[in-house]
């Protein structure tokens, strides 16, 4: 089995390399024409072969901050590589993020419920598409089904927003985010303005109405501030989130795997089958394979935990990254505009 795991691309944000996210669908697109390809980098080479399965872990949508709030900015930027998508013959699974979780209000027949962690939807005739909630495989504690075995090793895939302890102390208040967008975007189809636009119109009415005591500048002046609601909200909202990351100390946002666990950010026991059993996860931005060993019950563990990196621009951090998974190993690739994949890391 082969598989291809690529997470938080924020389709539909600013620093969203959507353009390049893109390209490298094309490049998935012939590496299935050929059969595979050789990837000859830093003095290795590794076979890839089409994968059966690409995973796409997590944040692949921006609805919590997509530009100028509206979410219109991220359909648009959705269309191209989602065909993209739905024409590739392997499998795909859509793990939904903390940024993209919500998509799943949009989809006719596809209800969240608390108390089950799988939500599939066939997207009529493409029959090889499915939408799960928090994680894959469906779950973690069936002694079967719950992990995905690929040679002699066991996988697990989640987002990663488990491990975020700003994201566990907000709790429910993180959906606000995506709450604003929504009503951001549908004043903007009431009032199709750039956002700060109409803050700027209703100080500038505001003023005029000041000097000159018009009805028809109190008009455009209360209009302008109802309709500029939406902006001043999220401005604020954005201002107190990034206050917030420096009140709560070690925030394990960009943090390397070795701080989560040192940390203990998060209790993995929760989600996951049995103690050999490893991690692919995304939503930290940090793209790394940590070999992690522990003792338990007399007997020494050795586990992987892969995160797969974004396609965002930031500062200091690798981006276009992928994972890749056989009967081989698991390898960290960065991909290159112009197909040139450069090998990061690799277990095998």
């Amino acid at each position: 089995m082969s598989i291809i795991v690529v997470s938080d691309i924020h389709l539909g944000s600013e620093s969203s390399k959507h353009d390049d996210f893109s390209k490298f669908l094309d490049w998935l697109a012939e590496l299935e024409k050929k059969g595979g390809e050789s990837i000859r980098s830093g003095g290795k080479e590794v076979r890839l072969n089409p994968p059966e399965k690409l995973i796409l872990l997590g944040d692949i949508l921006e609805l919590w901050a997509p530009k100028d709030n509206n979410i219109k900015y991220t359909v648009q930027e959705a269309i191209e590589p989602f065909t993209k998508l739905m024409n590739l013959k392997c499998e795909k699974i859509f793990v939904l993020g903390n940024h993209d979780e919500n998509v799943s209000k949009y989809l006719d027949k596809f209800k969240l419920r608390e108390d089950y962690p799988v939500y599939k939807h066939s997207f009529g005739i493409k029959k090889n598409f499915t939408l799960i909630n928090r994680h894959y495989p469906e779950d973690p504690h069936d002694k079967e089904k719950g992990f995905l075995q690929v040679g002699a090793r066991k996988y697990f895939f989640l987002h990663g927003q488990q491990f975020d302890k700003m994201f566990l102390l907000v709790g429910p208040l993180a959906k606000i985010p995506t709450k604003t967008a929504e009503i951001s975007g549908a004043f903007s189809n009431i009032f199709p303005m750039n956002g700060w636009s109409i803050v700027v119109l209703f100080v500038i009415s505001s003023a005029a109405y000041m000097i000159w005591k018009n009805d028809i500048l109190l008009t455009i002046s209360v209009g302008s501030f109802l309709l500029s609601i939406p902006r001043l909200f999220t401005y604020l909202q954005d201002k107190v989130w990034s206050r917030l990351k420096w009140y709560v100390e070690d925030r394990p946002k960009y943090s390397d795997v070795e701080t989560i666990i040192e940390k203990k950010y998060y209790d993995f026991d929760k989600d996951k089958t049995g103690d050999d059993v490893n991690f692919v996860f995304g939503h930290t931005h940090v793209p790394e394979i940590y070999e992690h060993t522990f003792h338990k019950n007399d007997k020494d563990y050795r586990m992987l935990f892969v995160n797969s990196g974004s396609w965002v621009i930031e500062k200091d951090y690798t981006h276009n990254t992928f994972v890749y998974i056989d009967e081989s190993g698991v390898y960290l690739f960065r991909w290159n505009v112009g197909g040139n994949v450069e090998l990061l890391k690799d277990v095998i």
